[in-house]
């Protein structure tokens, strides 16, 4: 009975070690991310660096996006890609999607779309939204797998669902078009509108043609205008265009 009791009290003192190391690297943690967050990105970088080598998975992501911003260190593609594997490899799924991407657009590796389709999945499945809506793309677009049009709206609505602009408007272009779904304007512009209002200027910009030709809304020139200018003021040229001919389309009409 003595016996097991010291283990016991063995146990404990291990267990309040762990809790104490781990409040420790907790404690590093927030320091690096305010820092990083006023702009001290070289104490970041230092702070990051120590708790990566230490294998904490947050600090090896986040310097794994130093290394690729260039932030507090040289920019570098090759430690960037470094950094996210060994995050990616303790199931970070941030970490996954952005090692995707860097395959997708190879940067610090060869680029590779059936490895950057693998861990789109990998963090897709995890529910992480961007790379939701980045498998969507790659079924789309047929990189790295078999083009499915289907498989791609699955991805896409995974995506939506949880906000992401992204794939809110590319879901609408699938509705507005019938590709992967069945043709449907309503639901088209539902999702144009969910991606408009977070400022996504392509989605303003869909958003102004479905009111100025009336697809999936009664037509109306106004609301045309206010979302040309949206997506124009975000930078959008195509969308400036079309303001300047709906402009004189309003012109005429007064005349």
């Amino acid at each position: 009975m003595l016996i097991c009791i010291k283990k016991l009290y063995f146990v404990s003192l291990l267990v309040l070690g762990i809790a104490s190391n781990a409040d420790a690297s907790e404690g590093l943690l927030s320091e690096a991310n305010f820092a990083h967050q006023n702009g001290g990105y070289h104490k970041a970088v230092q702070l990051y660096t120590k708790l990566a080598n230490d294998g904490n998975v947050m600090a090896q992501y986040n310097l794994g996006i130093m290394y690729f911003l260039g932030k507090g260190v040289k920019q570098s593609y090759v430690d960037s890609v470094f950094w996210y594997r060994k995050a990616a490899k303790q199931g970070s799924a941030e970490a996954m999607h952005n090692l995707g991407h860097a395959y997708r657009v190879g940067k610090g590796v060869e680029r590779n779309y059936v490895v950057a389709a693998y861990l789109f999945r990998k963090s897709a499945i995890k529910g992480h939204a961007p790379a939701q809506y980045n498998l969507g793309l790659h079924y789309a677009k047929g990189l790295g797998l078999d083009q499915d049009y289907e498989w791609s709206i699955y991805w896409y609505k995974k995506a939506a669902e949880q906000g992401y602009d992204k794939a809110q408007n590319n879901l609408g272009s699938a509705y507005d078009n019938g590709r992967g779904v069945e043709q449907d304007h309503n639901k088209a512009t539902y999702w144009y509108r969910k991606a408009a209002e977070q400022d996504n200027s392509v989605a303003q910009f869909n958003l102004g043609n479905q009111y100025r030709v009336g697809e999936g809304v009664v037509q109306d020139y106004v609301q045309a205008k206010y979302w040309y200018q949206r997506a124009a003021e975000n930078g959008d040229s195509e969308a400036q265009e079309k303001l300047n001919e709906l402009e004189a389309i309003i012109k005429n009409d007064k005349n």
